[in-house]
């Protein structure tokens, strides 16, 4: 059934397809996926096996062994060297519990607990605490201290964990790490990015760091006679680099008007990752949501509404071109739903027409509008961890930051994470602004490499 849904034959000629999106049809991927989420949501939250396992609560949702050594498997072989650990201990103090006398089944679950803490030490041990994937982007989840106590008082145990809390302790400190270490030392940089940086972000999703406090409100008329009479409310969450929030973009009725359409036609979300080799549109467990796109071509109520909206508040041009402004990216993140960390726009060189940021296709994104159009009731937060802000989303406002300096420089502390949703739906419109359009509005500095200000 899946098979012939997917090639979208032999069913279409008995039902349509609009009936056949409806049925429960579990795709195993979609079951790994939200294992991935849940693991992910143990990670930033520091949500215990324990607490799953009991159904957070509800007995109704409590776990089998059989899941919980599922959620040990997939957690090894996904970098997640810590949960893996305490998963298959959580199995084995069910199997203990319920005193079983199934030996084959308790020794297959030991043998996998002590492989799990070699393989977590092991990887301690011989790649260290700073290291992550550099083509997957993805880090190594582990307690940053081996099981094996002997390891733990090892001379070389003791300077990787020096090595790690330097990384830590110097990509905390809130400073563009791209002018002062990626020249000289690429790998650091992004590993500083990744992992020095990961402490932070958890204590931003979990809302543990009020920084993000409003600097200042304000309204903003920028001496618009319409303006004056209905001016935008502003909230400044950071100066530099600059993220704001502008409130009412988006209404109500709107919002439920968008979300509707681009129910049914959904997709995972991939990721382009750029190389020599050109582009790779690909799959990743680096994100993990589900998307669409609409123009205000396509949907001119409320879409051009919203764009209007955007270029009265902020005074940025989204229209007076081809390439302006990118089509809005509709996107629904559910239980467990993230996008680890990541920037908006990015410094290759290379020019293919795949690439959002070529030239041909408008150039470099200037500025990103996030428009909140739902509400989440737990987690979900937006955290730039360079620059120790994190935001939590309002219903109808957009979030706004620029991406790039007014030379077309970057600044690290625009990569951003959107955490895992815990409970609730996320739902987001983003519309990215392109540079070249901007040239009027909002001319180079003078100095080289200073930051834009907002109006």
């Amino acid at each position: 059934l899946q098979k012939s849904l997917k090639k979208k034959t032999g069913l279409l000629r008995m039902f349509p397809e609009s009936l056949l999106l409806k049925l429960p049809i579990t795709d195993p991927s979609e079951l790994v996926a939200g294992t991935k989420g849940l693991l992910s949501i143990q990670h930033y939250y520091n949500v215990t096996c324990e607490e799953i396992a009991e159904g957070m609560g509800d007995s109704a949702n409590k776990m089998t062994l059989e899941q919980m050594i599922e959620f040990g498997d997939i957690a090894m072989k996904n970098q997640y060297l810590r949960q893996g650990v305490e998963w298959y201990k959580q199995a084995l103090e069910m199997l203990e519990q319920q005193g079983t006398k199934d030996k084959k089944l308790k020794s297959k679950v030991s043998r996998n607990l002590s492989d799990a803490k070699e393989r977590h030490d092991g990887h301690i041990m011989t790649e260290g605490l700073v290291y992550y994937d550099s083509r997957s982007k993805n880090i190594f989840y582990t307690n940053t201290r081996p099981y094996d106590k002997d390891l733990e008082e090892t001379q070389l145990y003791v300077s990787l964990k020096k090595d790690y809390d330097e990384l830590v302790r110097s990509a905390t400190i809130d400073r563009d790490l791209a002018r002062d270490m990626r020249h000289r030392n690429t790998l650091r940089f992004w590993s500083s990015i990744y992992v020095g940086l990961d402490p932070m972000r958890q204590r931003l999703c979990r809302g543990e760091i009020p920084i993000s406090l409003v600097l200042k409100c304000s309204f903003l008329t920028h001496r618009d006679p319409f303006l004056m009479l209905a001016p935008f409310k502003y909230e400044e969450v950071k100066a530099e680099p600059w993220v704001g929030i502008i409130l009412d973009i988006a209404y109500p009725d709107e919002m439920e008007r968008v979300k509707e359409e681009a129910k049914g036609n959904l997709v995972t979300t991939t990721l382009v990752d750029f190389n020599d080799d050109g582009a790779d549109d690909s799959y990743t467990n680096r994100r993990t949501s589900k998307v669409t796109y609409r123009s205000e071509k396509a949907m001119p109520d409320p879409l051009a509404r919203w764009t209007r909206r955007i270029e009265l508040s902020t005074q940025l041009d989204l229209t007076s071109q081809k390439m302006s402004s990118e089509n809005y990216q509709i996107m629904n993140y559910g239980l467990g739903g993230a996008i680890l960390t990541h920037r908006d726009s990015d410094d290759t060189d290379l020019d293919s027409q795949v690439y959002s940021e070529s030239w041909s296709n408008g150039g470099p994104r200037m500025a990103t509008v996030m428009i909140w159009t739902s509400e989440v009731e737990e987690g979900g937060r937006t955290v730039f961890s360079g620059a120790q802000v994190g935001v939590k989303g309002r219903l109808g406002a957009a979030l706004v930051w620029w991406n790039i300096r007014s030379d077309g420089s970057l600044d690290s502390r625009n990569h951003h994470t959107g955490c895992p949703v815990v409970r609730g739906n996320k739902w987001i419109a983003n519309k990215w602004v392109k540079w070249p359009s901007q040239m009027w509005k909002y001319p180079c500095n003078r100095q080289r490499g200073e930051h834009y200000s907002f109006l």
